[in-house]
């Protein structure tokens, strides 16, 4: 399974060129682009990654006390 993280889809400029391009919506990030990191660590690791994985690292992170700026 690809797991998808960062912000780059949030875009709605590069959404619709992918739909344009693609004939599909792409996958919204599960992770913001710390998380991302974070999942690359994990992997590089050797850790099992798995859908509950990925859903506790996206509840951690939204409930962490950490400001984003929005571009």
């Amino acid at each position: 399974m690809v797991w998808s993280a960062g912000g780059l889809f949030q875009s709605a400029v590069l959404r619709e060129a992918v739909v344009e391009r693609v004939g599909r919506p792409p996958r919204l990030p599960l992770l913001p682009p710390i998380g991302g990191a974070l999942l690359a660590a994990a992997q590089r690791l050797g850790w099992r990654i798995d859908e509950e994985f990925v859903a506790r690292l996206a509840s951690s992170l939204a409930s962490a006390p950490i400001q984003v700026e929005e571009a």
